[in-house]
């Protein structure tokens, strides 16, 4: 067996050479400042926000359901007509599943999550409730803002899309 013995820094001349050599072949050509864009008016921005409604809205051709668990407590509203309340809805967890799961999930996550109910929701006492639901949306209760304030109903807002 013969061993051949050879000088590391003219190797690795040898490899910077041949790299600057790739290098050059594959430069690329020089940008003209006009980049074309691909065309976008071949579908009718009305096909498109009905396409995006029913995403948000059907999810999966009713395939999948989404489990929330929400946190339920009270919210100061404001001083108008005596000073008024809210539930403001926290959503703690979400989950993706088959529809034919959805029940047995939602069963499962009330018995993991029945220990952070405590106290009474009212307007007199404060306190903390837990809700699961089955919904067709990601955090579909979600309380988003206050709620505004009109005599006599209160109107509450929430999260639009998932």
């Amino acid at each position: 067996m013969r061993v051949e013995q050879i000088d590391i820094f003219e190797y690795l001349e040898q490899l910077e050479k041949e790299e600057a050599a790739r290098a050059a072949t594959n430069a690329r050509a020089p940008r003209t400042g006009h980049v074309p864009q691909p065309r976008r008016d071949f579908v009718p921005s009305w096909v498109i926000r009905v396409l995006k409604w029913l995403v948000y809205n059907i999810p999966l051709l009713f395939i999948f359901q989404w489990v929330n668990v929400y946190t339920i407590t009270r919210g100061f509203g404001g001083r108008e007509n005596g000073g008024w309340y809210y539930k403001r809805f926290v959503c703690e967890e979400s989950r993706l599943v088959y529809r034919w799961e959805a029940e047995a999930l939602k069963l499962k996550l009330e018995r993991q999550f029945s220990g952070l109910k405590w106290g009474q929701i009212s307007a007199e006492s404060y306190g903390q409730d837990v809700m699961v639901c089955i919904e067709n949306r990601k955090a579909a209760r979600q309380t988003v803002t206050k709620p505004t304030y009109e005599p006599g109903r209160i109107k509450n807002k929430f999260i639009l899309e998932g």
